[in-house]
């Protein structure tokens, strides 16, 4: 079975303060070879939905890590800090999996207490590198609020490990291990890629 877990975009959106929403516009062409036509003009931040943070313009991700083994870490009961005694499979992870933190915050998209999501301990963060893992998601804005969310990227980014933010139907998933297919789009220069993300299980 495939689980859709990346978030579907709406016109008005917003998923970082002081950034655009997300908005469509059509627009009227036309061509004396085509003749009329209407298009789709989409604006859009590129930190937007479910995305994946590569920090720097320079970094590239390996196309074979875009397709690997997944873990869910259920920590849908945390309302704050996520900390090492809340992560109950721990023995689960294997080097490059995706890793995918289960909090429910998906729920409370388009509303103000979206924002103000769970995080990630440091002491997890540290966990994480030493598993040497792949890709690390969260159904939520990012594994850190405020300015730790910016701090987190770049230092799991410096190990070679990328987050997948806004992750969605993370409660669909039923089992602890399943296959992660993670698709960014191909553009270049660019510090957050839009993805869609689906798992199998």
């Amino acid at each position: 079975m495939l689980i859709d877990v990346s978030l579907r975009l709406k016109e008005g959106m917003i998923f970082r303060k002081g950034s655009p929403e997300f908005s469509i516009n059509e627009l009227s062409c036309f061509h004396e070879e085509e003749g009329n036509y209407i298009t789709s003009i989409i604006n859009t931040p590129s930190h937007i939905g479910t995305h994946i943070d590569v920090i720097s313009k320079d970094n590239s991700i390996l196309l074979d890590r875009f397709i690997g083994r997944g873990i869910l870490i259920d920590v849908s009961n945390i309302i704050g800090q996520i900390k090492m005694e809340d992560i109950k499979n721990k023995k689960s992870l294997k080097k490059d999996d995706f890793v995918f933190f289960r909090t429910d915050w998906s729920q409370k998209i388009e509303n103000d207490e979206y924002f103000d999501h769970p995080e990630l301990s440091l002491e997890v963060l540290e966990w994480l590198i030493d598993e040497k893992i792949n890709m690390v998601g969260i159904d939520a804005l990012g594994l850190g609020r405020s300015k730790n969310h910016g701090t987190y990227d770049r230092y799991l980014a410096k190990h070679g490990i990328f987050i997948i933010e806004n992750l969605t139907n993370l409660n669909l998933i039923k089992k602890e291990e399943f296959k992660v297919y993670c698709f960014p789009l191909n553009i270049e220069n660019i510090e957050a890629i839009p993805a869609r993300v689906v798992v199998e299980v």
